[in-house]
């Protein structure tokens, strides 16, 4: 979990038994000042579903490195911009 201002922002990369097809990865917003949940629409090319990744919030910009799909494993970096929701 990453904090920006006045929320939260969740990095989400599930599995579940053999991964395939059940790893998924998802961003869900929760403000703090009105204990509301939103699941926002993002834009750009995010990464796979994936799970053991690592994520570090750098000013608006969340960072998201490696992780996996079972035994396959990645050394990709993805970033987000929380403003603009969008992956570049």
């Amino acid at each position: 979990m990453a904090t920006m201002n006045a929320s939260n922002l969740l990095n989400d990369g599930r599995t579940n038994k053999l991964c395939k097809p059940y790893a998924y990865l998802f961003f869900v917003f929760y403000y703090l000042d009105t204990m509301y949940w939103s699941r926002p629409k993002v834009y750009g090319d995010p990464p796979p579903s994936c799970r053991a990744h690592s994520s570090t919030l750098v000013d608006r910009r969340l960072f998201i490195f490696g992780g996996g799909d079972g035994p396959i494993y990645f050394n990709d970096l993805y970033v987000f911009d929380t403003g603009m929701k969008l992956f570049f």
